[in-house]
């Protein structure tokens, strides 16, 4: 069994769908009872070598694997400039932290479903669909469960930037090994058509694969998000909010910085 947790100051069957006023940012779900229960007083991370380390032991290093899929009419969006960039954005995020990442391959496919990210255009993702997918993940996923799998689509639906797997029980290559991996709308790698975009969204989805919640996840709670050093957060921002203080009984303003809220790349 492997569960872990990572401090970074900063499902099940995928039938999603979004609500249309407030488009979804990112698609990871709820975390499960099971790892709720799992939370230790101390924050841990995930580990290489496949156990269960103090929240003070922070020097690992972990194997990245990048998937660029894009449809045909846009098949030269992202080129290896933007892969390049992408990965120093990750790394540099995470290396401050003690924890190196390495870039061990990138593929690179051309399908206009596999494109889209097996995702309709409202954000939903029927049973065929999700059948697909899983094929996609079966025969693309590489490394261990401890290797950082990362899929970039250039034509998922608009309103979601992301979604990635929060860890879990797993045996290796049983369902949820395969299911193990990051997607990520191509938009948000740096380079892009939009400038507002720096690539903080592959550093937030890779947080939920090391075991890291939103923010807001517990609302005002103290502890919510499973970091005792995380101010309390209603809700998600958006923009850059500063000062923004949705729990005005507690002390600290939102942790709009966090790479773990919503708040814009720009701030």
């Amino acid at each position: 069994m492997k569960l872990v947790h990572l401090v970074l100051v900063a499902g099940a069957f995928l039938g999603f769908s979004f609500a249309s006023e407030v488009p979804a940012r990112c698609l990871t779900p709820d975390p499960s009872t099971e790892f709720l229960s799992l939370l230790p007083a101390q924050p841990l991370k995930r580990n290489v070598n496949n156990g269960i380390f103090p929240r003070q032991s922070q020097n690992i290093t972990v194997d990245v694997y990048f998937h660029i899929a894009s449809t045909v009419a846009n098949t030269s969006k992202v080129t290896e400039q933007r892969v390049a960039d992408q990965f120093d954005v990750l790394q540099n995020a995470y290396s401050q932290y003690g924890i190196q990442m390495l870039l061990r391959n990138t593929s690179w496919i051309v399908d206009d479903l596999i494109g889209t990210g097996f995702y309709q255009q409202d954000g939903s993702m029927g049973k065929e669909l999700f059948e697909q997918w899983f094929a996609h993940m079966q025969a693309t996923r590489q490394g261990s469960y401890s290797s950082l799998n990362i899929y970039f689509y250039t034509n998922m639906p608009s309103g979601i930037q992301g979604i990635c797997p929060l860890p879990t029980s797993v045996t290796p290559g049983d369902e949820w090994f395969y299911r193990d991996g990051c997607q990520i709308h191509a938009d948000t790698m740096p380079g892009g058509d939009d400038p507002k975009y720096l690539g903080h969204t592959a550093i937030h989805e890779a947080g939920h694969w090391f075991g890291l919640l939103h923010t807001f996840q517990g609302r005002c709670s103290i502890y919510g998000d499973g970091v005792m050093d995380t101010p309390p957060q209603a809700s998600a921002s958006t923009g850059c909010p500063v000062g923004r203080d949705s729990c005005p009984d507690e002390e600290e303003l939102d942790p709009i910085h966090n790479y773990m809220d919503y708040s814009d790349d720009e701030w």
